[in-house]
């Protein structure tokens, strides 16, 4: 059940029950012994009028607990889906579900307060530079929950400690590296124990060590928490052994979707030209024999 995300959460040293972002809305909306995926998509479509990327006809299930790895070549699509997630957008068609509530008949301040229950870390990080590495990190724990200063310092002070940013807690983002703007944004998403954490391409342009250590913490953070990862990604083998789900998106559809087995494995066209023959397969745009 969802709520005993939150019943496990109170063992949490420095966090209270009441301060925690879901918990209220989640008690609300979640009856007891209620079973419920975390995200639904039926039957999506959707087009970007800008970019000209879609989704057609996109239909998957996310439950507690679980995490996914969209995967998919430039201009697949895969990054709307965690648009559509946070409701940054909404579908031309079909329904998304967040929590068993369709999004697009929800209110505005319903959206506000469900995106708290979500943890982002974008390609670009969304860092705000006028403020330190620690100031980054705790502002979600100063919009979200009631804990006084001390409480608030000494959150942060663990997680700095933890990522091996204590001596870049009062730098700001444009002097920071891109392994520790990426930890800075990470541990922000992460510090208020949101249900559900998006990363949106940011961990494949990290060096192997770095690579390493970020699958690492988010390891931890599903085996203490119980965090749903949704990861956008290009480098399917960086998460491995995550026992996550693998989704492959291409022209807008789901050519793929299965366990860290079963997609090594797979004999799917798509799958084989994107793992080990990038330049030769269906994937038109990108076969070279069809661009010859």
């Amino acid at each position: 059940m969802i709520l005993n995300f939150f019943r496990k959460s109170k063992k949490l040293k420095g966090f209270k029950l009441k301060g925690l972002p879901c918990y209220e809305i989640m008690s609300s909306i979640v009856q007891e012994g209620k079973k419920v995926p975390l995200i639904t998509f039926e039957k999506v479509y959707y087009t970007d009028n800008i970019t000209k990327k879609s989704l057609k006809n996109i239909t998957f299930s996310i439950n507690p607990g679980e995490s996914v790895v969209f995967i998919g070549p430039e201009n697949s699509g895969k990054e709307l889906i965690l648009d559509l997630i946070i409701a940054k957008t909404y579908s031309d068609k079909g329904d998304v579900f967040l929590f068993d509530r369709a999004l697009a008949l929800e209110s505005e301040e319903f959206i506000e307060k469900m995106r708290s229950c979500i943890g982002v870390v974008s390609h670009s990080f969304g860092l705000i530079n006028n403020l330190s590495a620690k100031e980054n990190i705790l502002l979600p724990l100063r919009y979200h929950t009631i804990l006084n200063e001390k409480g608030l310092q000494s959150i942060a002070s663990r997680y700095l400690k933890k990522f091996h940013l204590l001596d870049k807690e009062n730098l700001r983002p444009q002097l920071l590296n891109y392994s520790e703007k990426f930890k800075t944004a990470f541990i922000r998403a992460v510090i208020s124990k949101p249900q559900i954490v998006l990363i949106e391409d940011a961990i494949d342009g990290q060096c192997p060590i770095s690579s390493a250590s970020i699958i690492n913490h988010i390891k931890d953070e599903k085996e203490n928490f119980g965090t749903s990862f949704l990861i956008s990604a290009y480098n399917p083998s960086l998460f491995y052994g995550l026992n996550a789900r693998f989704i492959l998106i291409y022209d807008g559809r789901i050519l793929f979707d299965g366990s860290e087995d079963d997609f090594k494995r797979s004999q799917n066209a798509y799958v084989k030209q994107y793992l080990y023959h990038p330049l030769k397969g269906p994937m038109n745009h990108y076969n070279l024999e069809a661009a010859t």
